[in-house]
């Protein structure tokens, strides 16, 4: 169906960022691009296969110039490579990606539909993975660190680890009673990363009384926290 395919290489996969958008776009208006988003999205999704590997993002006929614009405009700031071209019989231009993008674009256009519409954003796919690296990582207070400097550097949204599961593995470490794990968690709690409803929702007693002991230093035999209490 396209000519391109063999020459088309996945150049990145870094964490996906919300960008600001082109003129072209803002000049659409809110209520213009959350319409045409939400359509793509119900019509396509990412989801719709092309061909092996390849996945449409936005599709619209070739005779609808308003939707080529705002398709051209969106993805003029797109943190992700994309194609563009016709469908088998002509009459569609269709925006693809390739597998490894797939999750990136998804979540590139909830972001952006999330942010024109005021709801809270959700994190990307990467610092997904980062987060599930902190439950196991032995130095989980350094990479809490890591996703604090993320979110001051505006790419991690501001209460955006409220899956209910995610929370409450959170919570589960603290019950292996590691006070470096215990500020990790305080870091994530500093920067408001985790949704404290969600939080409230998942506490249980036993979660409180490990926090009590670990902050009064009851259960610490390390020496370094001993010297620390002393």
């Amino acid at each position: 169906m396209y000519r391109e395919y063999a020459l088309y290489h996945m150049t990145s996969t870094t964490t996906p960022t919300f960008q600001a958008l082109s003129s072209v776009a803002l000049a659409a208006g809110e209520d213009r691009l959350l319409q045409f988003i939400d359509q793509q999205i119900e019509d396509i999704d990412a989801e719709s296969e092309i061909a092996p590997g390849f996945w449409a993002l936005f599709a619209h006929g070739n005779d609808d110039e308003d939707a080529r614009v705002l398709s051209d405009a969106l993805l003029e700031t797109a943190p992700f490579p994309f194609k563009v071209g016709p469908s088998g019989d002509g009459a569609w231009r269709i925006y693809y990606i390739a597998t490894p993008a797939k999750a990136i674009a998804h979540h590139w256009l909830e972001d952006i539909r999330n942010v024109l519409s005021g709801k809270i954003r959700n994190i990307s796919p990467v610092h997904r993975e980062t987060l599930d690296t902190l439950l196991e990582s032995p130095m989980a207070h350094r990479i809490a660190r890591q996703i604090a400097t993320v979110f001051e550097a505006g790419t991690f949204p501001i209460a955006g680890i409220r899956d209910p599961q995610l929370v409450r593995s959170l919570l589960d470490r603290i019950h292996m009673r590691e006070p470096l794990y215990l500020a990790a968690l305080q870091t994530l709690m500093d920067c408001h990363l985790i949704d404290l409803l969600v939080l409230h929702r998942q506490l249980i007693d036993e979660d409180l009384q490990v926090c009590n002991d670990l902050t009064q230093g009851s259960v610490s035999q390390d020496p370094f926290f001993k010297s620390r209490d002393s």
